[in-house]
């Protein structure tokens, strides 16, 4: 892994990634609620888990991460532990864009 996606993923582990909910604790974000649910008048925390496997915004890029994982694809253990399962989640990190203020280019 590049170090910029070792960063990432001891972030997303750690749960200190520039997030919402993250965000909002340290006192960088008014607002702990994802910014697209917002949107669609939904009040969801932005954690990790939310943002890899519940936000409809990035139902797109999940059913790809599904194809290619299955069932996996829905374990976070899996996602971000196991070597294939951290490969496509950071294919799916880039193309969500999501992080891409912070690290640039996943």
């Amino acid at each position: 892994l590049r170090r910029q996606q070792s960063s990432i993923l001891i972030q997303l582990r750690t749960g200190h990634v520039a997030l919402a909910k993250h965000l909002n604790r340290i006192k960088k974000n008014d607002n702990p609620n994802c910014p697209h649910c917002r949107l669609r008048g939904r009040n969801e925390l932005e954690t990790v888990r939310h943002f890899i496997l519940d936000c409809p915004s990035y139902s797109r890029e999940r059913f790809r991460m599904q194809r290619e994982l299955g069932r996996d694809a829905s374990s976070l253990k899996i996602l971000l532990g196991d070597e294939k399962g951290v490969k496509t989640l950071l294919r799916y990190i880039g193309q969500t864009r999501r992080l891409e203020k912070s690290f640039g280019d996943v």
